[in-house]
């Protein structure tokens, strides 16, 4: 996502993966926390945003709804899309834009 804060679309990201098998980088991220197996990842993250006094969301960050289109075309386009743990589709990333703009 070019045109936002990692921190505002990262918990969305990590629910959305959460049950593709990609347990490596999960356990890492959940070693990070000092969260056990099964633990609220994104719940985590959302916590330490609110912590550190990051916006919620894309709608926070001020990010104009009418782009989200553009997101999910950009996000679609991008090389690293095929290093997803899981295969994405355009339906995929316009429910992840959704949930990240709040």
């Amino acid at each position: 996502i070019q045109v936002s804060d990692p921190n505002a679309h990262l918990p969305p990201c990590v629910e959305q993966n959460c049950n593709c098998g990609d347990f490596v980088s999960q356990a890492g991220l959940r070693d990070a926390f000092g969260l056990g197996f099964g633990a609220d990842l994104p719940g985590a993250i959302e916590k330490l945003n609110r912590g550190l006094g990051l916006p919620k969301n894309l709608r926070e960050m001020g990010v104009p709804e009418d782009c989200l289109d553009r997101m999910v075309d950009g996000a679609l386009a991008d090389h690293s899309n095929a290093g997803n743990p899981r295969k994405v589709e355009r339906a995929d990333y316009q429910a992840l834009f959704k949930a990240a703009y709040g």
